[in-house]
């Protein structure tokens, strides 16, 4: 933030001068303004623009319309869509944004709460919340990270979410629909309180889902056409490397890979990548890599993370767990021989988990940790 006493906004010249090498520099001191063509809520300090303050819809609007960063000081209801179609990153600062404007079919995009065209970031651990529509349509490029999002996403070009809260509890709706657009998922919850829809909808186009946790009012049930956590038409891609998926991935052209997560729905064994497998364990799935000799066993073991043998393995040189791995080898019911030196060695710094049952047996030492 940037600070001044005794300060108009506007164009800024600080007295004593105050050298500006960093947006997040804080500032204090006084100055002098030049108002003319500049927004009643920004700040520039040597022709540098700062963050915008703002608690108003037409501040907000004119704030957007400068672009760069945006923070609320306090709740704003919405009489139209914010419309965006620069760069910016608005930061919720734990304030609320919502809209209860009525859907109208000749205006469709007025009742959403933010229609993006441009380069949108969103943060700050605010709500944002449309009534009678999709809360967010998204035709630029946008990214969330740790804002709660009510009633769901429309993403028709290219999204990205690092974390926050996105749910759904409008009739018919699904969290986040995609109509041949590209999202990415690296965190956050997800959830969609209305039975019969699902969580992350795609419509062509590609998702990627690295992590997070997903969920639907009806659990693993089957209640019809759309009764599914992930849902994948059109030939759309989803590729799954982890998260956890509480529900059933329908994706009836098999466009769907995973290489990893948790999954409380046996559906997941239909979409495992060649070289995985699953864990099953109480009625919930873990997706591992597979190994079924000592090659494979060896690369899944460099790549870390858990790995569950398919077959037994039997070489003559020790199975070695580097510096720096941490990996968990689930025997699976699986046997281990080594016939000439220890099974398995255990470098300095590294971190083994042997889980599983089955069996390890080797000519000296079955492990060792040197």
């Amino acid at each position: 933030p940037v600070h001044f006493n005794n300060c108009k906004v506007g164009t800024v010249t600080a007295t004593p001068a105050l050298s500006v090498s960093d947006r997040g520099t804080e500032l204090w001191g006084s100055c002098s303004a030049n108002l003319e063509g500049r927004p009643n809520n920004v700040i520039y300090v040597d022709g540098v623009q700062y963050v915008y303050k703002t608690a108003s819809q037409k501040a907000l609007e004119a704030a957007i319309a400068e672009g760069g960063e945006v923070e609320l000081t306090e709740d704003v209801t919405l009489t139209t869509a914010l419309n965006i179609d620069n760069d910016v990153t608005i930061d919720l600062n734990g304030y609320d944004l919502d809209i209860a404007v009525a859907y109208d079919d000749n205006n469709p995009y007025a009742s959403s709460a933010i229609v993006n065209n441009g380069t949108l970031t969103l943060t700050g651990n605010g709500k944002i919340k449309a009534i009678n529509n999709y809360t967010v349509r998204n035709y630029g490029t946008m990214t969330i990270d740790g804002v709660t999002i009510e009633n769901g996403i429309m993403n028709f070009n290219d999204l990205t979410v690092e974390d926050g809260n996105i749910s759904n509890s409008r009739s018919g709706k699904h969290t986040i629909y995609g109509n041949n657009a590209k999202l990415t998922i690296n965190g956050g919850t997800f959830y969609n309180g209305n039975p019969g829809n699902a969580a992350i909808f795609a419509y062509a186009g590609e998702v990627e889902i690295n992590g997070g946790e997903f969920s639907i009012a009806d659990g693993t049930s089957t209640l019809g056409w759309t009764s599914c956590l992930l849902d994948a038409q059109g030939n759309a891609k989803f590729t799954i490397n982890g998260g956890v998926i509480n529900g059933e991935i329908r994706d009836y052209n098999k466009n769907t890979t995973v290489y990893g997560g948790v999954f409380t729905h046996a559906s997941v064994k239909n979409f495992v990548a060649e070289g995985y497998s699953t864990i099953e364990d109480n009625g919930v799935w873990t997706v591992v890599a597979a190994a079924n000799d000592a090659a494979t066993l060896a690369t899944a073991i460099s790549k870390g993370g858990m790995i569950a043998l398919t077959g037994d393995i039997t070489t003559s040189e020790a199975i070695e767990i580097p510096e720096g791995v941490t990996t968990t080898i689930d025997l699976n019911g699986k046997t281990i021989t080594v016939t000439e030196t220890d099974a398995i060695v255990a470098k300095a710094g590294a971190n083994l988990t042997i889980a599983g049952n089955g069996k390890v047996t080797s000519h000296s030492a079955p492990i060792r940790a040197i």
